[in-house]
């Protein structure tokens, strides 16, 4: 259970990002994480640790550029540098914490086409250390959206890409290497939203993957389990 809990966030001053803690019933002063290589950042997004005091950060930069560093409970550090992408305002990176583990998993896009790179944070060191691609999907498209969702029980973890296109990926990390599982729908909703999530069930195992398409009012579904496809 964590001991505390911590909110990070962009600051329009300042070139890297804000965070506060809240422990007990007393807030924090505003602090500063670690210093990005660019002035804004229009996308912040953390994850804590289920094993440890951790939490890591991704941040995209609006020059643009990823990164990622890690809050050991006292300090930030250890920060990750990825490839450029080429449009900040969009979500294109995440970051997932393996259930039984406890390491992390940092999945951004590289810049070009579809291709995605990956980089884990096993608590002590990024492997590899520069960001690898794992994936290139065939096309010009580019990638516009990440989203990811950890198992309860094991160390999987699910998780979908947006390209330009408007095609639905799914991706599926076992604990050691990735399975493309292919697109799930050719024609959602405009890529300049949210417009894709996926949770775990937690006594099942399952995963839950909703979306919403082009042109229509309803929501859509399909279910995922590591065990039976």
């Amino acid at each position: 259970i964590p001991s505390n809990v911590l909110a990070v966030y962009s600051n329009k001053n300042n070139n890297a990002p804000d965070y506060r803690r809240l422990v007990g019933a007393s807030l924090s002063t505003a602090a500063d994480t670690v210093t990005l290589s660019n002035d804004l950042s229009p996308w912040v997004r953390a994850e804590g640790c289920p094993l440890r005091k951790e939490i890591i950060m991704g941040a995209l930069g609006d020059g643009p550029q990823l990164e990622f560093t890690v809050w050991n409970g006292n300090t930030w550090g250890n920060k990750l540098l990825f490839n450029a992408t080429s449009n900040p305002l969009l979500k294109t990176f995440e970051i997932a914490y393996e259930s039984l583990s406890g390491d992390a998993l940092a999945v951004g896009w590289t810049g070009t086409n579809q291709d995605l790179a990956y980089s884990v944070w096993d608590g002590a060191s990024w492997l590899p250390a520069t960001p690898q691609v794992f994936s290139s999907p065939a096309g010009t498209t580019t990638t516009q959206l990440i989203c990811a969702a950890s198992h309860p029980g094991r160390d999987d973890i699910l998780f979908g890409t947006v390209n330009s296109a408007e095609d639905i990926r799914l991706h599926h990390w076992n604990g050691s290497t990735f399975s493309d599982l292919g697109i799930i729908e050719t024609d959602s909703h405009t890529i300049n939203f949210g417009i894709m999530t996926i949770v775990f069930e937690q006594q099942s195992g399952e995963a839950l993957i909703i979306w919403s398409k082009w042109n229509t009012a309803g929501l859509y579904y399909r279910t995922w389990s590591p065990t039976g496809g």
